[in-house]
């Protein structure tokens, strides 16, 4: 089961039509996003798919169940990458430059990545907190 498929039948478990299932998630949230999840024609961001979970309780893994490895491992990427699109000023200060984020997007090798990126990200959200940086 796809993800898109996952997303319908947690909808459907809870009676709603794609209006209301996107009306109750907090944030902007517009049921055509949902329906083009639910066809495979959009795909999610993992903190969308948090903002799902937490609504609708369920854990964030209920999206990702019964999937390869490797399709978790490239969701995970896809995540970090968003990530380092939205902060590139402050990848550019891990070193991570664009050309270099370009370079190593291969599947292997971002998997490894991933979970480095995912510690200095961590590291530096500690650092904006301490020292209350704007962002």
């Amino acid at each position: 089961m796809n993800l898109g498929q996952k997303l319908k039948k947690l909808r459907k478990s809870w009676d709603l039509t794609q209006k209301e299932f996107a009306q109750r998630i907090p944030g902007k949230s517009d049921y055509t996003y949902i329906g083009k999840i639910e066809r495979g024609h959009q795909y999610p961001s993992i903190k969308f798919l948090e903002k799902i979970a937490e609504t609708y309780s369920v854990p964030l893994s209920y999206f990702f169940e019964d999937r390869p490895k490797a399709t978790k491992g490239m969701i995970r990427s896809i995540d970090v990458l968003n990530w380092l699109t939205q902060h590139e000023e402050q990848a550019e200060r891990f070193g991570l430059s664009w050309l270099a984020r370009k370079k190593y997007l291969h599947y292997g090798y971002f998997e490894t990545l991933a979970g480095k990126i995912k510690a200095m990200k961590e590291e530096f959200r500690k650092a904006i907190e301490e020292h209350s940086f704007p962002v």
